[in-house]
Formats: structure tokens, C-alpha cells, sequence
């Protein structure tokens, strides 16, 4: 009885050697096709078998079975994995692009079918994952349906999918990459997004944001101005070159630039009867706070009151408008020049003229002060000077204080 028992099993063992995928056959005939499908997942692993076009075909039935197993709870509306979900869907396509690059069969409309029946939810994993802020895992499956769209399998069917749908799974594709710094993907994808007009301007920032995280600073500021030639209107073109200049101690070239856009994008241009709405006039806006901005760097102080008085006249509720005039104003003040003699009339001339803008700087200041309480770097030096000069001995002493408790420097 020994001796049969040992047969059996040698029997066994030498049949299992002889047809290594009989276990996933066994898997799957027992209804256990997640078994089945990391069991075929292990022997891909295995030099020996990993080139087995047959091993795939049992992959692709045990991700079907499996994907199955989740897709009738969605239909029956209990719960299911996510995940599981989603993942059997890529192990299916994985599985099929290793077979078609296996067997290379110019015909074989069954499996073509299923690739397309299965895309749209190797799609949805894709934004699902997206959307869920899981870029990894969006990048996985969203890899997967653009190299798809390539297959001689998927290509038998339909070649013809519309363009925009690939151009949409590279939008997002080039997005998640950058969240996880994978920049080669970024660069990659772009290569073919900067060519669409749809995706030209989003390919453009991401190729200057990717210059930017790996420190290429030519390629960084060529990609901003090849941005603002293409779309001059897009935010964060201009507003990243001109924070650039002020960076680099070129405020002239800053001012150039807000300059030379608000030729381009005139509020008058928009030709409408009333006058423009704060929301129709956001990017002039933008462009109007950063000339003043410049104007400040440079020391023209009265060119920076003008833009800030045709930006208010505007819109009247951007605070950083108020610290632009306050700014303005108190260093306008202490660049009055005081003559030595204190008794001449030029003294007094030039001590009243220095009152005179600080007395305009303070309510500017002040409304900052309330609107951002915790800015005392920046309103706590200028109102110090301006309660100094105007000899206001109570909101001087506060200043004090602050200065004291080094929330601000002079």
C-alpha cells in the first residue's frame, strides 16, 4: 500500500513538472481565480516559462474571472475592492501585451474584442486614481491604455480611436508624473502633447515646472517665454518669469515684461458698454499688481501710486493693493531729501512734503495690518517709520513692543 501511495505521489509531482501551469489550471477550475491569477503572475516571474505564450492566455482568464468576481458585486450593488478592481483590469492588458508581442497573430478578433470591451475600465482606474490623488497607481493604468492604443491586437478591431482620448489620458498622464517627480515621463509625454493646440500650453508649464525641480534655469525661463509668446494670457507664464527677474535683481526686465503684456491685453479691448466686471479683468489685474510691484523695485514711487490708483479704481478689495500704496508712499517718504539746516525754508518744505506721504501711507498700512495680522514683517517696519515721523506716541510705543518681541525688524 506504501509503495502505491509513493507512485501516486511521484506520479503527481512528475506530472505537475511536466505541465507546470496545470496548478493554475487547478485554480481556476476551482473557482479561485485570484489564486490563480498570483500563481500565473509567479511563474511569469520564472525565466523558464516567462517567454510560455500559453501561461499568458491563463493570466488573461484568471484576470477576467477575478475582475468578474468584483464587477457582479458593483451590479448587485454590494461591496466590493476597489482596488481588486482596477488591478484586474491592468493584469488582463498586461498579460495581453505580452502575448501579442509572444504570438504576434495577425488575427485574433475574440481577444482584439475583449481588449476593447475592457479599455473603458482600464480608463476609469486611471482617473479613479487620479482624481484620488493615488499618481502612482494613475500613471500604472494610464500607461497601460496609452500603450494599448499601439497594440496589433487592439488595432485589428478599431484602429481608430478618437484623438482627443489619447491626448486626455497624456493630460493626466503628464500631471501624475510630476506629482511623483517621475520627470522623465513628464519630458517624454510632453514631447507629443506640446505639438496639440488643446494640450500646447499645459505641456509648456509642465516642461518649465520640470525645469524648475531639476534646476535647469535657461530651460526653465525659455519654456516660460516660449509660454507667454504661445499664451501670453496664461497666468502662470508671466507671473513665474516676472517672480524670476525680481529673483534676479531685474526689475527694469520685469517691468518690460508686465509692460509690454498689458499692451497686448488692454482693458479696452474687451469693448463692452459697462464698464468690466473684477472677474473679467483678472489677468489685467495681474498684470497691473506686478507693474506696480516692479515700479516699487525700481524706486518710482509716483509711476507705482498711479498703477495702484488704476488698479483700485477697479477693484478696491485686493489688500496687496493697499500694501503696494502704503509701500509706495512710505518710501517715497524716506527718500525725501532733508536739508542739513533745520531752520531753512527748504527744511520745512522738505519735512512737510515727508509728512505729507507718510500721512497718505498709514490707513494704506493699516488696512494691511487688519487684513494680515501676521505680516508684521512686512507692515511692521514701515508703520514703526511712519508712527516715528508723525510723532503718534501711542502707535509708535506698539511698534515698539513688536519690534522688541522680534516679530519685525527695521
Amino acid at each position: 500500500m506504501k509503495y502505491i501511495l509513493y507512485c501516486l505521489l511521484s506520479f503527481c509531482s512528475v506530472a505537475f513538472a511536466a505541465n507546470p501551469l496545470k496548478p493554475v489550471h487547478a485554480l481556476l477550475k476551482a473557482g479561485r481565480p485570484l489564486d490563480a491569477l498570483n500563481a500565473a503572475k509567479r511563474l511569469m516571474a520564472d525565466s523558464a516559462l516567462r517567454d510560455n505564450p500559453k501561461l499568458y492566455v491563463l493570466g488573461m482568464d484568471a484576470a477576467v474571472a477575478a475582475n468578474s468576481v468584483e464587477n457582479e458585486k458593483i451590479y448587485l450593488h454590494k461591496a466590493y475592492d476597489t482596488l481588486s478592481f482596477f488591478q484586474t483590469t491592468y493584469d488582463f492588458f498586461n498579460c495581453a501585451r505580452r502575448y501579442d508581442a509572444l504570438t504576434q497573430k495577425s488575427n485574433n478578433k475574440k481577444l482584439s474584442r475583449q481588449l476593447h470591451d475592457f479599455y473603458p475600465n482600464l480608463l476609469a482606474g486611471g482617473l479613479f486614481m487620479y482624481e484620488h490623488k493615488q499618481y502612482a497607481e494613475a500613471i500604472k493604468l494610464l500607461q497601460m491604455a496609452d500603450d494599448v492604443l499601439d497594440l496589433p491586437l487592439w488595432l485589428q478591431l478599431s484602429p481608430n480611436l478618437p484623438r482627443q482620448q489619447r491626448e486626455l489620458i497624456r493630460n493626466i498622464l503628464i500631471r501624475s508624473a510630476f506629482q511623483e517627480k517621475k520627470y522623465d515621463l513628464v519630458l517624454h509625454f510632453t514631447d507629443d502633447s506640446i505639438q496639440n493646440a488643446t494640450y500646447r500650453q499645459m505641456a509648456i508649464e509642465y516642461r518649465a515646472r520640470t525645469n524648475a525641480a531639476l534646476g535647469e534655469i535657461k530651460a526653465y525661463v525659455k519654456n516660460l517665454q516660449v509660454g507667454i509668446s504661445d499664451a501670453g494670457h496664461h497666468p502662470y507664464f508671466f507671473t513665474h518669469l516676472f517672480d524670476h527677474y525680481l529673483q534676479q535683481n531685474q526689475a527694469e526686465a520685469a517691468l518690460r515684461l508686465s509692460d509690454s503684456l498689458l499692451s497686448v491685453y488692454p482693458l479696452q479691448s474687451q469693448n463692452r458698454p459697462a464698464p468690466p466686471t473684477v472677474a473679467d479683468s483678472a489677468f489685467y489685474l495681474t498684470l497691473l499688481s506686478a507693474k506696480a510691484l516692479a515700479q516699487i523695485n525700481l524706486h518710482a514711487y509716483k509711476d507705482a501710486i498711479e498703477t495702484c490708483k488704476a488698479y483700485q479704481a477697479i477693484d478696491s478689495s485686493n489688500v496687496d493693493i493697499d500694501f503696494y500704496f502704503g509701500t509706495a508712499y512710505s518710501n517715497a517718504a524716506a527718500e525725501v531729501d532733508l536739508p542739513t539746516s533745520i531752520n531753512s525754508a527748504a527744511y520745512k518744505s522738505a519735512q512737510a512734503e515727508r509728512r505729507k506721504l507718510y500721512v497718505k501711507a498709514v490707513p494704506y498700512l493699516e488696512r494691511y495690518r487688519k487684513a494680515r495680522p501676521n505680516e508684521a514683517k512686512s507692515w511692521g517696519p514701515l508703520l514703526y517709520n511712519a508712527y516715528l515721523s508723525l510723532n503718534q506716541g501711542k502707535k509708535f510705543a506698539e511698534m515698539e513692543k513688536l519690534l522688541k518681541a522680534k516679530l519685525f525688524s527695521r
